[in-house]
């Protein structure tokens, strides 16, 4: 089993143990979007009909996804739905939470 397997099977793990499956997907999906393009430009880097205009461009187009996702979209999205979703003092389930 790879890091990176194991850290993912944790995170779904925690997530539902917790509660906060729909969070814990988010993320996945979120990080994997980020893989995927990353995934791309390597297939096309170890083609032997590589150019250095593409390469750039794909380079360029995979650091800004990377930066959207896990910089923006990540912490203002899904952090915040996880925020958003803690119970209250007031609620019921705050005892299994604290």
């Amino acid at each position: 089993m790879e890091f990176s397997e194991f850290i993912a099977e944790t995170l779904i793990v925690f997530s539902l143990l917790s509660n906060l499956l729909p969070v814990g997907v988010v993320i996945l999906f979120l990080h994997d979007c980020c893989d995927a393009t990353a995934d791309m430009v390597r297939i096309y880097v170890e083609t032997k009909f590589r150019t250095t205009v593409v390469s750039v461009f794909l380079f360029i187009l995979s650091a800004g996804n990377w930066f959207y996702m896990r910089l923006y979209v990540f912490p203002f999205y899904a952090i915040k739905a996880l925020n958003d979703n803690v119970p209250g003092p007031e609620s019921d389930c705050h005892s299994i939470w604290f």
